[in-house]
This record gives structure tokens, sequence and C-alpha cells, in this order.
């Protein structure tokens, strides 16, 4: 029975001593395979950390940069208006420098281009509800016989200049029946002439005044007298 339990243990401890190695090299290797992940976790964690970070950093840059442009943006929006307006006062100057020169030679005169005259208006407006017509006229001179009507552009155009003649002037005895029985004549005076526009004028038989120092000078007595239907 000895011989028989000797045998025995000499098969079996063998193989227990085997088994015990291998349940500690698997214990062994799970331990390290636990120390490998968790070393593996906290530098997955690390890398997610500083991405985090530097994702942080890229939002805070651009939104930095895009108040930076709306800044920007908002400063030339400023520079841009204030030109506008500047530009703008220095249109609405020159327009009114050009009124009120013409406007006081005429005056101090009284006389334009042979005719002598009792009334001068300035910025004459008329409105017919009757006929739905308005308009304003920068300069009206008027005697017994004639009357002439100015148009004052500091730069003359030749838009200006057509609408003078085929929309301002053919409804000015409309709106003044006063006058219908006046002889009626159309005269445009400007500081320029950038298009060329006073040739245009003098065809349609306007006379076509500029400055000439403190005074004014008639460039064309080439006129004729405003007929609705030319």
């Amino acid at each position: 029975m000895k011989s028989l339990e000797n045998r025995v243990r000499q098969v079996i401890e063998p193989r227990m001593d085997n088994i015990e190695k291998n349940l500690k090299f698997v214990s062994e290797i799970m331990s390290q395979m636990a120390v490998d992940s968790a070393k593996r976790k906290e530098e997955v964690d690390k890398a997610f950390k500083e991405m985090a970070e530097s994702i942080g950093n890229i939002s805070n840059r651009y939104d930095k940069r895009e108040e930076k442009l709306d800044k920007s943006k908002r400063e030339l929006d400023n520079a841009l208006k204030k030109m506008a307006e500047n530009v703008g006062g220095i249109g609405n100057s020159n327009g009114f420098y050009t009124e009120e020169f013409f406007f006081t030679a005429l005056e101090n005169e009284m006389s334009f281009a042979g005719h002598d005259f009792e009334y001068i208006h300035k910025k004459l407006f008329r409105y017919s509800k009757r006929k739905n017509l308005r308009g304003e006229y920068d300069i009206v001179m008027v005697n017994s016989n004639t009357i002439i009507v100015f148009e004052l552009k500091y730069k003359l155009t030749t838009e200006y200049v057509n609408k003078f003649y085929h929309k301002s002037l053919k409804k000015f005895k409309e709106l003044f029946p006063e006058y219908a029985h006046l002889k009626l004549y159309g005269a445009v005076a400007s500081m320029s002439d950038p298009e060329n526009a006073r040739e245009l004028a003098s065809k349609y038989g306007l006379y076509v005044v500029s400055q000439h120092g403190q005074k004014i000078k008639i460039i064309d007595h080439n006129v004729c007298e405003y007929q609705p239907g030319n």
C-alpha cells in the first residue's frame, strides 16, 4: 500500500510543481499586463488631456482672431462712414457756394443778357394738387414780358441738362400759370463742365453761364425761347 502511495506521489508531485509554476507564471503575466494596462491608460489619458488643451488653445486663438477681425471691421466701417460724411459735406459745401455765388451776382445786377428784371426768386417751389405736379427752381428772374429760369450746378453733366430741359422747364408754366403769357428762357450755370455738357445745353437753346472772377459770364448767346413741344 505504501509502495502504491509512493508511486502516486512520485507521479503527482512533479505535476503539481509544474501546475504551481504555471500558475505563478500566469499570475506574473497578468500582473504585468495589469501594470502595462494602467500605464497605457495613463498615457492615453495624458494624450487626450494634451489634445483637449491644444484644442482649447486653438479655440481661444480663433476667438481672439475673430474678435480682432470684428474690431477691425467696426473701425473700417466707422472710417468709411466718416469719409462718406466728409465727401458729402464737401459736395454740400460746393453746391451751397455755387448757389450763393450765382444768386448774389444776379441779384447785384438785376439784369441778364440785355434784359432788366424786376424780381428775382431763389429756390422757387410749388406743388399743384390738382395737376399732381411739383417743381423747384434754383433761380427765377422776372420782368413784364420775360422770365428766365436758372439751373445751378457745381459740376454740370449731360444728365442734369437733359432733366432740366425735358422735365423741369416743360412743367414750369403748368405750375406757375400766372407766367403763362411771358416768354420763357432756360439757363444752366456751373463752375465746371467735366462732361462737356455745356455744348448740349447750347444745342437746346439754353443760356450757358459760368463764373468769371467775381462776376458771371455768358458763354453762349445762341438761345431761343423755350417751347414745351421742342
